[in-house]
């Protein structure tokens, strides 16, 4: 699973100016609620969304004014069993092991086998 959350950190990365992603901005990035609107010096490169099974993938690459890529949100629709609906907001961090391993953290605990292969599917799509 660390190998497909790193594959497509990389993915997203390639071709942009990237900087480390800082505590302050992951902080900020996992708490934004919709329409996900950012700060002043911030704003969002070219998204990618993907429908895989009965969940979607959005891939929102967050730039700084100074055009470096600072790291990527991803926000996460699922539809479950007996109609239960849930939404993952998360950050995709660059070149912070710290904060790669909140985002790992994250997956292991909260996702289940069928979210992680659907986003498996959709980083490869990214490809």
């Amino acid at each position: 699973m660390k190998k497909i959350i790193t594959l497509a950190l990389l993915i997203v990365a390639i071709g942009t100016a990237t900087a480390q992603t800082t505590q302050d901005e992951y902080n900020y990035l996992v708490s934004l609620k919709a329409p996900y609107a950012l700060l002043s010096g911030y704003s969002y490169g070219e998204p990618k969304k993907f429908s895989i099974d009965k969940e979607s993938f959005e891939f929102k690459p967050v730039m700084r004014a100074n055009g470096e890529h600072a790291a990527t949100l991803l926000i996460v629709h699922a539809d479950r069993k007996l109609g239960i609906k849930f939404d993952y907001v998360m950050c995709i961090p660059i070149d912070n092991k710290l904060l790669q391993g909140y985002f790992e953290n994250f997956i292991d605990k909260k996702w289940d086998w069928d979210l992680c292969r659907s986003y498996s599917k959709a980083t490869s799509t990214l490809l």
